[in-house]
């Protein structure tokens, strides 16, 4: 499945695999290859949208996270 949203060019994929599941967590991958693993559901959404208010589609890992109004 990561493999076909990598080829249809989905700029996020939020995955919650088995590792995620035990932790509570999500990763976050983009259609660059870059990945960000650990996240809460909330973090992962917040970069999602701070990027799309950017309109960029490769997220500063290393900003903090701020939240967003929706």
């Amino acid at each position: 499945k990561i493999r076909d949203a990598q080829m249809m060019k989905i700029p996020f994929m939020i995955i919650v695999g088995d590792k995620e599941m035990e932790s509570r967590g999500v990763s976050l991958r983009l259609v660059n290859g870059e990945q960000k693993n650990g996240l809460t559901l909330e973090q992962a959404l917040d970069l999602i949208a701070n990027n799309i208010q950017k309109r960029e589609l490769h997220p500063a890992w290393g900003e903090q996270l701020t939240e967003v109004s929706h």
